[in-house]
């Protein structure tokens, strides 16, 4: 072994990162995909879905409750939503949300900025059946996404 190669930093093998896993202890993000694919986009998407997070025990003061990755084509949802506190259409429309961002990417503006939720976004999200339902319960229950279990 020369003297550098002893200050050579070890290669750490990278980690494969989780499959997809759907189903959760209260709700199964797979049919609910399956659900609105058909319902909205005519079963022309091909996203993965699956639970990302814990259920954290500690109170945060931001929360992300969805997201959707463009290089994976990968919808992901908190974990934290997987509980009978959160009715059905609610997760669906956390879902749709996300599955929107995949038909909608952000635009580019002027300086390099992006919008993300942008004019075509809101109204294509308004076409949610459960929309104002949705919106209600998240403004009405803010205190269920930064409380503990």
């Amino acid at each position: 072994m020369s003297f550098f190669s002893f200050f050579r930093r070890k290669k750490t093998p990278k980690r494969k990162p989780p499959e997809p896993c759907a189903r959760g202890e209260h709700y199964d993000l797979q049919s609910v995909y399956d659900r609105l694919n058909s319902l909205y986009f005519d079963d022309q998407l091909d996203l993965s879905i699956t639970w990302f997070g814990q259920p954290e025990r500690k109170v945060k003061s931001h929360r992300i409750l969805g997201l959707y990755v463009f290089e994976s084509r990968l919808i992901k949802v908190h974990r934290l939503l997987d509980h009978p506190r959160f009715p059905p259409y609610f997760i669906s429309y956390i879902v749709y949300h996300e599955m929107l961002h995949s038909v909608l990417p952000p635009l580019k503006r002027k300086k390099g900025r992006c919008r993300i939720h942008h004019g075509e976004f809101k109204q294509r999200e308004k076409c949610f059946a459960d929309y104002e339902k949705a919106r209600e319960f998240e403004k009405q229950n803010l205190n269920l996404f930064f409380t503990m279990r």
